[in-house]
């Protein structure tokens, strides 16, 4: 093939907005080298990272935090032009013995008695005091509708509701500024209206689907989309922006 021209592109640092962004899921789980990315996602022009908190490697001890890998992730994404949020979920096997997992993914702070409760709310805390200069929005679990992600019950939207509320305010003693959101995974509307009936308008500011079945340039213009959008309209949540967290075709 002849070469015609090249296409001329900017890195994050040099544009101010984005509407795309990426996902750094799963380094809270060790599961990647970001030092591998961090250049190549800055070099792509776009500005949101998500990046999810990971309690369980943040404390192996109880009451004692190290934050050493998130405060290096955070840093390298902001020093060049991207813009971290976080995801804050997942649990901790120190409180739940009987975790599925060694970094108890799904397990809900909720559903495990007292000392896990008050335990997670001071991890909460502890994050946003310490990002409250770099970050902006938090997003209260992932995937909430799925059993995978909502152990060791079945999914709730009266339980996410209950988080979200305990969540929400631990955050916000902290960064009274922060934006809160929380995620689906399949965004029934039925689902939807149970959590949003039991949410208050300032629970909440942003909601994020997780788009795996269409491509995610198309937007929210599939019937449920725009079902959801009318729900939340009509429970007066009109200020609620809807974003999609994750999406795409799996490979």
């Amino acid at each position: 093939m002849k070469l015609i021209g090249r296409l001329k592109t900017k890195p994050s640092s040099e544009i101010k907005t984005s509407r795309v962004g990426i996902g750094f899921e799963c380094y809270d789980r060790d599961l990647f080298d970001p030092e591998k990315c961090y250049d190549l996602v800055a070099a792509t022009g776009m500005k949101p990272v998500r990046v999810q908190t990971g309690w369980a490697r943040t404390e192996k001890e109880k009451g004692v935090y190290d934050f050493s890998w998130l405060d290096s992730v955070v840093d390298n994404l902001v020093k060049r032009g991207l813009e971290p949020w976080f995801n804050v979920g997942y649990g901790n096997p120190l409180y739940m013995p009987d975790a599925p997992n060694s970094t108890a993914v799904g397990c809900v702070p909720t559903l495990y008695g007292e000392e896990c409760k008050a335990a997670w709310v001071s991890f909460v805390k502890a994050v946003a005091e310490r990002y409250k200069d770099r970050i902006t929005h938090y997003e209260i679990w992932n995937e909430s509708d799925i059993s995978h992600f909502w152990y060791p019950e079945e999914p709730s939207a009266v339980g996410l509701a209950e988080l979200i509320k305990l969540t929400g305010k631990a955050i916000r003693e902290a960064c009274p500024e922060a934006k809160l959101g929380t995620c689906l995974s399949e965004s029934r509307p039925e689902f939807m209206y149970e959590l949003f009936s039991r949410l208050e308008k300032s629970d909440i500011d942003f909601f994020c689907s997780h788009n795996y079945d269409r491509y995610p340039e198309n937007g929210f213009h599939s019937p449920r989309d725009l079902m959801n959008r009318e729900l939340l309209d009509d429970l007066g949540f009109g200020h609620v922006e809807m974003w999609i967290g994750e999406g795409g075709h799996a490979s």
